[in-house]
């Protein structure tokens, strides 16, 4: 049997760290058995999906390099193929009209309420025979009374839930628009889908799609329903725990990397591998690696995921992610060093511009008040002697500095000062060869320039 899984999300927001998760179980599970998967926008509810949440999920399955097999499914597009399986249902007496009113359903879901029972339907109307009244009738599965609906999980194993539990749910509205449960059933099965791996609060929704499967006479899908994705304290991942959504890891400068390594191991592992790569992932991923609790996300462990994958890169690599601008010859020279140091591609992106802009950065005023006269004075000196020099830079700063009986720790921290801005970098020695003496020399004048001025406007 050829696998084929899919992932349908409903484009009604940015792309959820849980539903990544699952797009991720879902292409592993179908890739390692060069089997299909699938995309399906799940866009019914055409109040709340919008283009723009459409363009969001391919975005960031691409970033996560979640290739699909084409084409791309869109649910609001197969409602004449829904509404003819209702009908289906209707004719083989597996489902029937339905008049009652909204007044009457909140009538019945107050007393439930009340009376602490089960919130259902009482089939007020299962054995009428009432025709259908658009704009009026709803069509409700007419679901078995006694037994019960058993289900093999991969994951939770033999499942069975009493048919006293599930009431005659809504297949079409009154409007004739499906509902979530016919829509998905007839959809996986018009798709091939032999594979479903998802969340477990789905797993409601499995017994109640299994009677529709049974009313048809289709074949179950093999089913395995992942526990959700916990914050560090043990709730439900959601947006109080900080970023829920792959988008804001994109943009805040986290490799995709880094991420899938995360979801991964966010309720399956594989011994104790933290760091596992896409070719092992392909390997490894089956069933019985998957854990029956909640994963809990930490995002310190995703920032030392991704200090890790970057440093995997190449420098000349890591310059086409970060798309910088500037000198990319000094920029590569550099990368290594900087990459040991960086978090994100945030903070590989800001401390790398500081050498390969061809222009002179801002320097504030306020940094260059950590630097004495004293020492302004020696980096007049150091520039101008860098005219007369073409050897090694650590060689000659370290005479710079031997021959004026200064430590070179304080002069060092006065050229990273008026060079980058800051008192931290790479290696001074590794800095000064990077930036060149030309550069070098132009912004020291800049910052001399700037404290001359100050020091005269005052």
């Amino acid at each position: 049997m050829k696998v084929v899984t899919r992932f349908a999300p409903s484009p009604t927001g940015w792309l959820h760290l849980g539903s990544a998760r699952t797009a991720l179980f879902n292409y592993l599970y179908a890739r390692k058995h060069t089997g299909s998967f699938f995309l399906r926008i799940e866009d019914t509810d055409l109040q709340r999906s919008t283009p723009q949440a459409v363009q969001q999920i391919f975005d960031a399955l691409r970033w996560l390099r979640l290739d699909w097999d084409e084409p791309v499914v869109f649910q609001s597009k197969r409602q004449h193929r829904h509404r003819e399986i209702g009908q289906v249902l209707f004719q083989n007496d597996s489902a029937y009209w339905c008049h009652c009113t909204q007044e009457r359903l909140q009538n019945l879901r107050e007393t439930a309420r009340i009376q602490g029972k089960v919130i259902g339907y009482d089939r007020h109307c299962r054995e009428k025979n009432l025709p259908e009244v658009p704009g009026v009738s709803v069509l409700r599965l007419r679901a078995p009374l006694t037994g019960g609906v058993h289900l093999n999980d991969h994951l939770k194993g033999a499942l069975y839930l009493q048919c006293d539990a599930l009431d005659d749910m809504v297949l079409l509205r009154c409007d004739g628009s499906a509902t979530y449960m016919l829509a998905v059933v007839v959809d996986d099965h018009d798709m091939g889908i032999t594979h479903i791996i998802r969340g477990d609060d789905h797993l409601t929704n499995a017994f109640r799609q299994a009677n529709l499967y049974h009313a048809l006479g289709w074949n179950l899908p093999e089913m395995t329903h992942i526990p959700l994705i916990h914050g560090a304290d043990g709730a439900k991942l959601s947006k109080r725990h900080g970023a829920a959504d792959v988008q804001y890891y994109k943009i805040h400068g986290f490799l995709p990397e880094a991420v899938e390594s995360v979801l991964l191991r966010l309720g399956w592992a594989y011994g104790n591998e933290e760091k596992i790569s896409r070719e092992n992932a392909l390997k490894w991923f089956d069933f019985s690696g998957l854990s029956p609790s909640p994963g809990r996300f930490d995002e310190e462990k995703l920032i030392d995921l991704n200090k890790f994958y970057i440093c995997q890169y190449s420098p000349e690599k890591l310059w086409e992610v970060l798309e910088m601008q500037g000198d990319k010859a000094r920029g590569t020279k550099v990368m290594s060093e900087l990459q040991k140091r960086a978090k994100t591609l945030i903070d590989l992106k800001e401390h790398l511009s500081l050498y390969v802009q061809e222009e002179v950065p801002g320097i504030s005023l306020d940094a260059l008040k950590e630097i004495t006269p004293e020492f302004f004075e020696y980096l007049k000196t150091f520039s101008q002697a860098l005219k007369n020099d073409d050897g090694d830079m650590e060689s000659f700063l370290k005479d710079f500095v031997k021959k004026r009986e200064i430590k070179l720790s304080d002069f060092g921290k006065s050229l990273r000062i008026v060079l980058l801005g800051r008192t931290s970098s790479v290696g001074l020695y590794h800095m000064l060869d990077v930036l060149g003496p030309s550069w070098i020399q132009t912004r020291i004048q800049s910052a001399v320039k700037i404290h001359e001025d100050a020091k005269n406007f005052a």
